[in-house]
């Protein structure tokens, strides 16, 4: 449990930091991927990757994202799920977003 979880917090923290090297950068560009593909519907998310996609989706996207993993946040009743992704909202670069 506890390794699954590290595991999740280390894809959020690698793709964070703005100093990306060539792995960094291929991992951010997978979350996004990922993240387009349950965005459409097509996979589901591994809970213990919630936090580290969503971020990067909301991050690297716009409104869209943001009002995609809004919605989510609205209708989930799980707490993870939740908390990953008020985490998510707040890493948009577009601050105006959370001031609506």
């Amino acid at each position: 449990m506890l390794l699954r979880r590290l595991r999740g917090e280390l894809l959020h923290v690698g793709w964070t930091y703005d100093c990306m090297d060539q792995g960094q950068e291929t991992m951010v560009k997978k979350a996004a991927c990922i993240f387009h593909d349950f965005m459409h519907g097509n996979i589901s998310v591994h809970p213990d990757l919630h936090s580290a996609v969503y971020g990067a989706g909301v991050a690297n996207g716009g409104v869209e994202e943001w009002d995609f993993i809004w919605n989510v946040f609205q209708t989930t009743d799980v707490a993870n799920e939740k908390r990953a992704c008020l985490r998510a909202l707040g890493e948009t670069r577009q601050p105006w977003l959370l001031s609506r």
